[in-house]
């Protein structure tokens, strides 16, 4: 998720004072960099003072919230993308190298999991950029999170307009088991957790752990589904969910999913429900309950692996996209052209020809190209 407050100005100054203003003398940089370090520190308390009493995010209310401490391993994870943005001069959750939040925050510690990741553009001051996201309904859940205990930031000047100010601030789940409600403790309060959600296993019928986890699940009497990963297309499900989660390590026998939660490779149907109370490894965005009730559409040619990327993933989501062939028939490129032409969504080429980067995807009005994530597709409904 993203929020941008634009401020724009004109200044006509000579090449000389500009790259004096870019590039400040070695102690002036160091005592502005001790200014933005303490900004992002600023935002504990902002973040905390925010979570001490219940709120309304959009349409849903939010209860007040434990504490967040501030965290190194956090903070350099934030810097990681803060910099990112601003040397290479875009906006957005994907890194420049195609890094997710997840990803950023495994380069620097693997103590945390489900690290969620919101950005502000422009803010001045900590309190201004508080305020923004609260008033956003995506970052206000992120930043209400009750299952978040942890939190890093950091505050970077944009390379090109250093009067403004990038924010990266970053939101992590507790590793310690003793911070959430202990594990049912009877058998009976434990199916009761998981009676009437669907619980979905891949793994294979040949290995005797994947064997003994579902017997313990059967026995249960819950809702469950065996996938052997024997088969192509159920391989490539839960790979699919296992990127999407950016969890990179290979599962040894196992992998459940019950509604946005995977857990790995589970002995049983105790350690099973201990993960699913963890929460560790959320599957898809906060909110990606939202992109159901848009259409998406998208342009793409025939051979187009984005497509099917994307494809996937939004009917992993609950989501049915309309899918729209550019190299069938004249009619659908002019299609695609009708709306991309209205959004300015193309470029020029040398030769004074326009391109527009495929695929093209349509959600809610809005028109994006090229790879899109689910969270850019959030992004575009904010």
């Amino acid at each position: 998720m993203e929020n941008y407050l634009s401020c724009s100005k004109t200044f006509i100054v000579p090449f000389i004072l500009l790259m004096m203003i870019i590039t400040p003398p070695p102690l002036q940089a160091q005592q502005d960099d001790a200014a933005l370090e303490d900004f992002a520190r600023q935002l504990t308390g902002l973040f905390n003072e925010a979570r001490t009493e219940g709120r309304m995010c959009g349409d849903e209310f939010m209860p007040p919230a434990p504490p967040v401490a501030w965290d190194e391993d956090l903070r350099r994870a934030a810097r990681i993308h803060s910099v990112d943005m601003s040397e290479n001069d875009f906006r957005g959750h994907t890194g420049s190298d195609g890094s997710s939040p997840t990803d950023r925050v495994r380069r620097v510690t693997d103590r945390f999991s489900g690290a969620a990741e919101i950005l502000a553009y422009g803010s001045n001051s900590p309190q201004n950029a508080v305020n923004l996201w609260l008033r956003s309904p995506g970052h206000c859940r992120i930043i209400m999170g009750q299952h978040y205990r942890y939190m890093g930031a950091h505050v970077i000047r944009m390379a090109d307009r250093p009067q403004q100010l990038y924010w990266t601030a970053k939101f992590a789940r507790s590793p310690d088991p003793a911070a959430y409600r202990p594990q049912a403790q009877t058998p009976e309060e434990q199916y009761l957790l998981l009676r009437g959600k669907q619980i979905i296993i891949y793994g294979s019928f040949d290995d005797e752990r994947f064997n003994r986890l579902r017997h313990s699940v059967s026995g249960g009497r819950l809702n469950y589904f065996p996938n052997a990963i024997r088969h192509a297309e159920l391989l490539q499900e839960r790979e699919q969910l296992l990127s999407l989660a950016g969890y990179k390590r290979s599962p040894e026998f196992a992998v459940v999913r019950i509604e946005n939660l995977l857990m790995i490779d589970p002995p049983d149907l105790n350690n099973l429900i201990l993960q699913y109370e963890l929460g560790l490894i959320p599957i898809f965005p906060d909110g990606i309950e939202k992109l159901s009730e848009h259409r998406v559409f998208i342009w793409g040619e025939e051979v187009c692996a984005v497509c099917d990327t994307l494809i996937a993933q939004l009917r992993l989501a609950g989501t049915r996209p309309v899918r729209y062939y550019t190299d069938r028939d004249p009619r659908t490129l002019e299609h695609m052209w009708s709306k991309v032409e209205p959004a300015a969504a193309y470029e020029y080429n040398l030769d004074g020809t326009r391109h527009v980067d495929l695929p093209v995807i349509e959600i809610a009005g809005t028109i994006l190209t090229g790879e899109v994530s689910l969270q850019d597709l959030l992004n575009a409904l904010e």
